[in-house]
């Protein structure tokens, strides 16, 4: 990061007068090209800047900012607030939308260009244990992530493919305040199921 101090006050009036601001990334908004491959790249040029390598997570000082990427491009995911480093704001692309950013634009920062697979096929490959322990364990269980996974398989089922105890993926759940089936909701659902395979049969 490069920073620059002026001591004039009629300079520094004058580069305000010019557009140049305090923290432009508090007061940033989302640019309308009329054309989706130039909002693409965009896009993708922002989280070279302002993205977390090895998620589509992208960081802003600007909350409406984000709404706007939100509205855009119908991310279903929340917008999360922290203050590690003063006021800030998170928000995930998603798989589909980040590796359509990465198909549009090829020349971006080639250390953050790390493909996704979709949440669905991602929650499908876990369920079937296509991916051996060793590979899951390294990925990272994020909220919106086990929100929805919760609501796939049980929680002893994730505990016991990730390698770790079914109370943390439950400690996850309450710190996260992610909503999950009640007790007996699976014997349910099983139950239902098999009720309506001997219907059909």
């Amino acid at each position: 990061m490069v920073r620059f101090r002026f001591c004039n006050k009629y300079f520094i009036k004058n580069l305000r007068e010019k557009g140049v601001v305090l923290r432009k990334s508090n007061i940033i908004e989302l640019p309308n090209y009329d054309a989706r491959e130039l909002d693409l790249a965009f896009l993708l040029g922002y989280f070279d800047g302002d993205g977390t390598t090895g998620t589509s997570k992208i960081t802003s000082g600007s909350k409406i900012f984000l709404e706007q990427i939100k509205d855009k491009y119908c991310i279903s995911s929340k917008i999360h607030s922290k203050t590690s480093y003063g006021k800030s704001y998170d928000l995930y692309l998603g798989a589909k939308l980040f590796n359509e950013m990465l198909d549009n634009y090829k020349d971006s920062l080639k250390r953050k260009r790390i493909r996704f697979i979709s949440e669905e096929e991602r929650i499908q490959r876990i369920k079937h244990s296509t991916y051996n322990n060793g590979n899951l364990k390294k990925f990272t269980i994020n909220n919106p992530f086990l929100a929805n996974l919760v609501w796939k398989i049980p929680k002893t089922k994730i505990a016991e493919i990730y390698g770790v105890s079914d109370s943390l993926i439950g400690k996850y759940c309450r710190k996260w305040k992610i909503k999950s089936p009640s007790r007996g909701y699976w014997v349910r659902k099983r139950y239902i199921e098999l009720e309506d395979k001997n219907n059909i049969g």
